[in-house]
């Protein structure tokens, strides 16, 4: 992936490299409560509506491996 747009500290947007000139993209944003300071990793994926299963699959499993990885439950 290629990283097209970033918000320091807060967002970053990214594209596939092999979609081409189409318009997906994925986006990562960091959430901080401001009571708690809890923070939180929203992934938004962007993407055509016949990607979604096959997506929704990709991304549950890389969370999941990143939650193994910090030791999160």
């Amino acid at each position: 992936a290629t990283i097209i747009s970033k918000k320091n500290g807060e967002k970053a947007r990214y594209k596939w490299i092999e979609s081409g000139d189409d318009e997906s993209y994925f986006e990562f944003k960091i959430q901080v409560d401001e009571i708690t300071n809890d923070v939180s990793l929203i992934v938004v994926d962007f993407s055509e509506e016949d990607e979604l299963p096959e997506n929704k699959l990709l991304w549950e499993s890389l969370v999941s491996d990143l939650k193994h990885v910090i030791g999160s439950v």
